[in-house]
């Protein structure tokens, strides 16, 4: 039975205790680099993590937090936990099963198997000695990390401070080089009862190890599949506003006419225009603003706003259904300043130029030629004053500036 490999015991002690044959370079920052005399080499890193080549070929990684891997040349795998923990899968179907507390159980190919306490130095067993049920004595050398022995090994010895990167906490101390030699029968009747719990321990682990890693990837998936769903969700989203952005433009309609040109124009062709064009609200307001000597004018625009713009060129494009309003000049309403009988036995002179300073300037004169003497009533007096031909209309009441006024007055008659 050979002792297991101690190989790079400079990660996990003290730089007096490596093998006296070996090389060692340590950096301040912990870093470090071991050159084996069997050819083997290693790197650390300041944050604890590293790689292990051995002579064979076989690799071993080690990570920051303790976990790691090692794959020996002959198919052999172990793996690392960070809390110590691990185990390892020989390429001949053997299985061993470490604890964090440095105690391991072994379970061999053929049914052999075989629990390690903490305290226990490490042993490989041979396929010989799984076979005859003893271990062998005749092999003493420290265990290598070659393909040959970790195939065979009880514990493969990824781990194993073989390749020192903490892939395994080491059960013996590199000091213990003397080889216990017991029979495989005196062992088995004294771990008989560590065996039977043992195993069921490091099975219950394994299975332990074995959902956790499942649950780990299943919440990775979870997450994906949320993101993907959001980002299926997004893009639905994102071409239903575009589609109706477009839509919504495809639909709008252009106006044909800008809001300089529009000025000054009759309405009433402008309204029918944009109503013909398709826009489906457009009103029209009057702006009473224009006096009688204007009143060539009205009915012109003097203001439009569409949508609340009140500039737009005639390539603009709009929804059919935008409010489009228009005002228009119109003659001012005024109210009278006389009433018709207010007016009577006035001089008509005067009572035109009250109306006319009133707003009013379509003004027409009517003469009653009635007089003979003029001594009762006056020529040129006041008999009546209609407003569109009502004589009854209120000063309270306004007119159109255009509002025919008549006014009627008393003359001599004809000689």
């Amino acid at each position: 039975m050979r002792k297991r490999d101690q190989g790079w015991d400079f990660l996990i002690s003290s730089d007096e205790e490596i093998d006296s044959d070996a090389q060692f370079y340590r950096n301040s920052d912990g870093s470090g680099t071991y050159y084996g005399a069997d050819g083997s080499t290693g790197y650390i890193n300041s944050d604890g993590s590293g790689t292990y080549y051995a002579a064979d070929g076989s690799t071993g990684y080690i990570n920051s937090d303790g976990s790691g891997t090692y794959y020996g040349k002959d198919g052999s795998t172990e793996y690392r936990n960070s809390d110590g923990s691990g185990t390892y899968y020989g390429k001949d179907g053997s299985t061993e099963y470490i604890n964090s507390d440095g105690s391991r159980t072994y379970y061999g190919s053929n049914g052999y198997s075989k629990y390690y306490s903490k305290y226990d130095d490490v042993y490989v067993v041979d396929e010989d000695d799984e076979e005859d049920g003893v271990r062998n004595e005749d092999e003493d050398e420290d265990y290598s990390s070659s393909s040959t022995s970790n195939d065979e090994s009880s514990g493969g010895s990824l781990l194993g401070a073989a390749i020192g990167l903490g892939l395994v906490a080491m059960a013996a101390h590199s000091a213990s080089k003397n080889s216990r030699r017991v029979s495989y029968d005196e062992e088995a009747d004294v771990n008989y009862s560590y065996n039977t719990s043992y195993r069921s321990a490091g099975f219950i682990d394994s299975i332990k190890d074995f959902f956790s890693t499942v649950w780990k990837w299943i919440k990775r998936i979870i997450i994906c599949i949320v993101i993907i769903c959001v980002l299926v969700v997004g893009v639905y989203v994102y071409d239903s506003w575009s589609t109706k952005q477009k839509e919504k433009i495809d639909n709008r309609i252009a106006i044909g006419v800008s809001s300089i040109e529009v000025i000054g124009q009759d309405y009433k062709r402008v309204e029918e225009q944009l109503e013909d064009a398709g826009f489906s609200y457009v009103v029209s307001y009057q702006m009473y603003d224009l006096d009688y000597s204007e009143r060539n004018k009205e009915g012109t625009i003097g203001k439009i706003e569409v949508d609340g713009d009140e500039t737009f060129s005639s390539l603009a494009r709009y929804d059919k259904d935008v409010d489009i309003v228009i005002e228009y000049h119109s003659l001012k309403n005024e109210y009278p300043p006389m009433t018709s009988k207010e007016a009577k036995k006035q001089n008509y002179n005067d009572v035109v130029t009250q109306f006319k300073n009133a707003g009013f300037g379509n003004i027409k004169l009517v003469q009653e030629k009635d007089l003979i003497t003029g001594w009762i009533t006056k020529d040129g007096s006041v008999e009546s004053v209609s407003i569109n031909g009502d004589v009854k209309y209120k000063t309270t009441s306004s007119f159109r500036v255009d509002a025919e006024i008549t006014i009627t007055y008393h003359t001599f008659k004809d000689k």
